[in-house]
């Protein structure tokens, strides 16, 4: 019975697991994206934003020293860190993405591209002023010019979607 375990073992001992660990979390601060198995991105996406979101505290000595142990002693690792608690100093948590991009050719492992996700900044309307109303007393009855319906806007929602697709494509290609 597995009642109250939280812990993926992604079948490997104690050691192995950390160093998976260790390397994924290395390559998605510092590549700002990897593509690995389903499972390991879900294994390590919320490790990574805790780290994120420990950084958010403060820049503290004692923070740095945690984060120092948590990363293998690794400065530059820490720095990109705090690097990203400023870029989502606004928002609560969901800094990562996982995409799912097919099953690899070898195995039928189901692959994901783990990633950042892209900060917008909110926009700020300004107020327009009220303009008077005036009132004409000879026209009871205002006149409307026959407008021409606008064309549709073509959004590209999916735009990161197809240019992630376009790469593994030429990713698997490439390779034989």
């Amino acid at each position: 019975m597995r009642h109250r375990v939280k812990t993926k073992k992604l079948n490997r001992h104690q050691g192995a697991r950390k160093g998976l660990e260790l390397s994924l979390t290395r390559a998605l601060i510092i590549d700002q994206s990897i593509s690995t198995t389903l499972a390991k991105a879900k294994y390590i996406r919320p490790k990574v934003e805790k780290l994120v979101t420990f950084a958010k505290k403060g820049d503290t000595l004692a923070n740095k020293r945690i984060l120092l142990s948590r990363v293998n002693n690794e400065k530059k690792i820490v720095a990109k860190i705090y690097d990203f608690a400023k870029k989502y100093k606004n928002t609560n948590g969901g800094y990562t993405k996982i995409l799912k991009a097919g099953n690899r050719a070898g195995d039928n492992a189901q692959m994901a591209k783990l990633m950042w996700v892209e900060v917008s900044k909110p926009v700020q309307h300004e107020e327009k002023p009220v303009k008077a109303v005036e009132k004409k007393a000879n026209t009871a009855k205002t006149s409307k010019k026959p407008t021409a319906k606008k064309p549709a806007k073509k959004v590209e929602k999916n735009k990161w979607k197809l240019q992630l697709q376009k790469k593994l494509i030429l990713n698997q290609s490439g390779t034989c």
